[in-house]
Order: structure tokens, then C-alpha cells, then sequence
């Protein structure tokens, strides 16, 4: 998984888990999941499996008394609601980035690389934006952002564009 697929799951995890829990009964010092799991696997490599059980140990409260006196878990129906929203083999094995649609970190600079590139798909080519060496100054998020365009487009992107776009950027 991507990292930044990985760090969206994270980020989508600890929000599922917000509505059931108040901050000053269930964690102790501003604790939250995000925070469990870094110091779970601190200078560890983790799998997919791994990474779920934390999870659901973490929402059940597995081993929590001993960590953090002040946790308690949520309610067998807060538990069951929690792990049912996420959907695992989605996030973990289908190309892109969160496939709920819920989150969103666009920028304006991310707005700016994705309007490049939908330039260059609707000049199908022929032509292309004016702007285009902006993207000798983008941020390598900048760049991921463009080069995701296009790769999410596979139907619309052709020979006669990727040409044009390495003829100006140099890139393909």
C-alpha cells in the first residue's frame, strides 16, 4: 500500500472511531488511535493483518487497562459499528487513493496539477496547456496529483497525448 493511501487509512480509521468516543472519558492525554498505533509499531514493519487486529483491539479494548487505566470501551453495538464501516480489502487492495470519498486534503496546488493534466487529455494531443511548465516547479505531491490524472483516465489518455507531454515536459 502507498504511503499516502496508508497514512488516509489511518486518518479514515481514527474518524470512524471519533463519534463514539469522548476524549475526556475514553483516552487518557489527548490518546487516540493514530497515537496507539505509532507507538505499537514504532520502528516495526507491520502487514495488513497486523495493522487490522491493532485496530480492532484497539476499538474493543484488548490490553487497554493495562496501558491506560482511564479507557473504556465502547458500548458491544459502538464496537460492532466502528469495525463493520471499514471496508478492508478495499482499502487495502484496490488501486487509488481513499475509496470511500470522504476525505479530502485537496489544495489549491493539488487543484493546479490535476487541472494540468485534465489539459492535456482535453486537448486529446493536439494541443496543450499554456501553463505547462508549471510542472517543472511542482511539489512531488504535485506531480503524484498529475500523474494520477492521467493514470485514472486510461480510456481518454492516447499516443498523441503522452507525445505531447513528453515533448514539453520530458516525463514519459
Amino acid at each position: 500500500m502507498p504511503f499516502e493511501k496508508g497514512f488516509q487509512l489511518l486518518d479514515y480509521m481514527n474518524n470512524v472511531i471519533e463519534p463514539f468516543v469522548s476524549t475526556t472519558e475514553i483516552f487518557l492525554a489527548g490518546q487516540n488511535y493514530l497515537t496507539y498505533y505509532l507507538n505499537m509499531f514504532r520502528f516495526k514493519n507491520i502487514c495488513a493483518f497486523s495493522m487490522r487486529l491493532s485496530f480492532s483491539n484497539f476499538v474493543e479494548g484488548v490490553g487497554m487497562n493495562s496501558t491506560n487505566p482511564m479507557y473504556v470501551p465502547l458500548d458491544p453495538k459502538g464496537v460492532n459499528d466502528v469495525l463493520d464501516e471499514i471496508d478492508y480489502e478495499e482499502w487495502i487492495y484496490q488501486n487509488g487513493f481513499d475509496p470511500t470519498g470522504t476525505l479530502n486534503y485537496t489544495t489549491n496546488a493539488t487543484s493546479d496539477a490535476v487541472a494540468l493534466a485534465q489539459a492535456y487529455l482535453a486537448g486529446n494531443g493536439v494541443t496543450g496547456p499554456s501553463n505547462f511548465a508549471d510542472y517543472n516547479n511542482y511539489y512531488s505531491s504535485q506531480q503524484i496529483a498529475f500523474h494520477q490524472t492521467l493514470i485514472q483516465a486510461p480510456g481518454t489518455v492516447n499516443i498523441a497525448i503522452l507525445t505531447l507531454i513528453d515533448s514539453q515536459l520530458s516525463i514519459t
